[in-house]
């Protein structure tokens, strides 16, 4: 019964201000929108009207004629239901006042997020230092626990027609300066030297011990025309302790997140300070 009521009404105010809102449209693509549609009134449901203005951001002039009659009636259609439903629903909540208190906290809440942001900005460092991240880390290094292993590797591609390769490799993987040896220019690091999970090294090959792995060692195996050294530098399991280069990143986050905190309650302290000077506060009899 209710639902064939909205249904009625819409289909009345959208019957009434197609041809008006169809006609504005097509005018708009020949001038620019002026004033005058801030006052055109498109649909009325009592006391609250839909504007020319406001159906202007949803309907492009570059629409064409008949996706702008869609559109404007779909929109009008949307529109005079919500606000049947919103007049029926004020006539339950008009007495509530847990609503009022909502909308009150609500934007008390917006307010000051937007205001402390604007703070931020203003006297917000981002800058975090090595020594700070150190810091930072040694006190809470307890807190990251490594749930997979991790490789720090060094890895590199090398073509095997690449003269003198066992000597290439004996030399790489000793850390040896590789004189007198020549090297194809192919020769090449697959990966930055850093911390990876194993999977990530499976993404490159799936021939390397990952047993053999997870101690420092090294590695070499063939695949089609190239061979592919893998030196493990160091090797951290799971549940031992994330190293610092691998969680930089969430560190500096997190130093981050502690800083604005830090940064809002200096703030605060600040007002407060000043309005105890101003004697702004007054506590009951004191």
């Amino acid at each position: 019964m209710y639902t064939k009521k909205i249904n009625k009404i819409s289909k009345g105010l959208i019957f009434s201000y197609s041809s008006a809102i169809l006609l504005m449209v097509s005018c708009q693509k020949n001038r620019n929108t002026s004033n005058e549609t801030h006052k055109i009134v498109v649909a009325q449901v009592d006391n609250t009207k839909l504007y020319q203005s406001e159906l202007n951001t949803v309907i492009h002039p570059s629409i064409n004629r008949s996706d702008s009659t869609a559109l404007a009636d779909a929109y009008i259609d949307q529109w005079v239901r919500d606000q049947l439903i919103m007049k029926e629903a004020a006539k339950y909540s008009s007495q509530d006042g847990e609503i009022e208190k909502l909308v009150r906290d609500y934007r008390q809440k917006l307010i000051r997020f937007n205001f402390e942001n604007k703070i931020i900005s203003e006297r917000f460092d981002t800058i975090v230092s090595d020594k700070e991240m150190t810091e930072f880390y040694e006190k809470r290094k307890e807190q990251f626990v490594l749930k997979e292993a991790l490789f720090l590797i060094d890895l590199v591609k090398v073509p095997t027609s690449t003269k003198k390769l066992s000597t290439i490799y004996t030399n790489w993987s000793n850390d040896r300066p590789l004189l007198n040896v020549s090297i194809d220019s192919t020769f090449q690091a697959l990966v930055e030297k850093r911390w990876y999970t194993w999977a990530q090294i499976e993404q490159i090959t799936q021939k390397f011990n990952k047993t053999k792995a997870q101690r420092p060692s090294s590695q070499r195996i063939k695949e089609g025309e190239y061979e592919y050294f893998l030196k493990v530098i160091e090797y951290r399991g799971s549940k031992d302790i994330s190293p610092l280069p691998y969680i930089s990143e969430q560190l500096k986050q997190m130093i981050l997140h502690q800083r604005k905190l830090e940064l809002l309650e200096s703030y605060k302290s600040e007002l407060y300070n000043q309005a105890i000077e101003d004697n702004l506060i007054k506590i009951g009899d004191r």
